[in-house]
């Protein structure tokens, strides 16, 4: 990717403005867009405004949709509409050198994927917002941690901002969101990085046949009793974000910016999956059986505590795993015979084939 004094001096070039005048068109893009982009971005768009490619006559490549991506493909094209983003992640790699990674939940006519950009395309790619059009140069795609698409952004690859959401257009993402409460999550605890305690209750809104996570963060505990599957929601004030997969998140910080509509409540009916039914890739489902066999409690190198055990549906056994607090929780609990339900599980393959596998999110019932 070309840096910005590049950039700069192309269009300089190819437009035929000064230095100065080519400074005053970026400075009042960047103020019309409420200072929601940078200056890189801003320099691609007054490019684009001018008709002026920045690409020194590379012409671009066709383009493929979501809808035909497979793992494993190479040197690709897409032109996309960004739906949610995710913080910046910074870290060490393994030889010892900084890296940085951003991930983007978009979409394009056919379907919706995760976009991972790493290192310097992250600088193109944190301004964006929802509504931004991108158009994603020589990308290739793998298989994520849970099977779904995931398109990335290497070396040879090419972040290109079409056009940024206008302030007007961000109304959408801090909009109402109404429907249906569809399914809720246990309390989750945490430790804040300055040692303090939070809290985090989660559900997922049901928008006509969108279904959207809504995280709550530090709610007080007398205001959970009012999320109840089934009942109609109104959520207010929300940012909408990307989660690790890529998958757009509501989040609110103020309990008040929800409203339960207690008069309005319906009976929720989700289908149990049969363990005999579970082919690999399934997210979000519901399954019931009977506990085969529980192992020991066991840590790993890194301290995670882990209990697994061995769900049976007929002739079909599966393995789980519990992890950290719900191991815990259910260790000395989970005995052989015992009814077993999982709510909001995924399935995967592991090392020794089919597997089910919880998250956060997750609810395990012991009956």
């Amino acid at each position: 990717m070309s840096d910005y004094k590049t950039l700069f001096s192309i269009l300089m070039e190819k437009s035929g403005l000064s230095s100065q005048d080519l400074e005053k068109r970026l400075g009042e893009k960047i103020e019309s867009l409420g200072h929601l982009v940078n200056e890189d971005v801003a320099l691609r768009l007054v490019a684009r405004d001018m008709n002026i490619s920045l690409l020194d006559g590379e012409a671009k490549k066709p383009c493929v949709q979501i809808v035909d991506l497979v793992p494993n493909m190479n040197n690709i094209n897409l032109e996309l509409v960004v739906e949610a983003m995710s913080s910046l992640k910074e870290f060490v790699k393994k030889d010892g050198t900084p890296g940085k990674l951003i991930r983007a939940s978009v979409f394009d006519a056919s379907g919706k994927a995760s976009l991972v950009a790493w290192d310097e395309h992250t600088k193109v790619a944190e301004p964006l917002d929802y509504g931004s059009k991108i158009f994603v140069h020589s990308a290739y795609t793998k298989s994520g941690l849970r099977g779904d698409m995931e398109i990335h952004l290497g070396n040879r690859s090419r972040l290109e901002v079409l056009s940024a959401p206008t302030p007007g257009s961000l109304q959408t993402k801090k909009g109402t969101h109404k429907g249906r409460i569809w399914r809720t999550s246990d309390l989750v605890a945490f430790n804040r990085k300055d040692g303090s305690k939070g809290t985090l209750v989660s559900f997922q809104l049901k928008e006509d046949t969108d279904i959207i996570r809504v995280l709550v963060w530090n709610p007080p505990l007398e205001s959970l009793s009012d999320i109840k599957e089934g009942a109609f929601v109104e959520v207010s004030n929300g940012a909408l974000k990307a989660d690790l997969n890529g998958k757009p998140e509501l989040h609110v910080n103020n309990v008040e910016s929800i409203r339960v509509r207690h008069d309005d409540i319906v009976e929720i009916k989700r289908d149990l999956i049969r363990l005999s039914d579970i082919v690999p890739n399934m997210n979000d489902i519901d399954v019931e059986g009977t506990i085969e066999m529980v192992f020991d409690i066991s840590t790993t190198y890194n301290g995670k505590s882990y209990l697994k055990m061995l769900i049976r549906g007929g002739e079909t056994i599966l393995p789980i795993i519990l992890w950290n607090e719900k191991a815990l929780e259910f260790n000395g609990k989970a005995n052989r015979g015992s009814m077993i339900r999982l709510e909001s599980c995924f399935t995967k393959l592991g090392p020794q084939g089919l597997e089910l596998g919880i998250n956060k999110w997750s609810k395990v019932i012991i009956k």
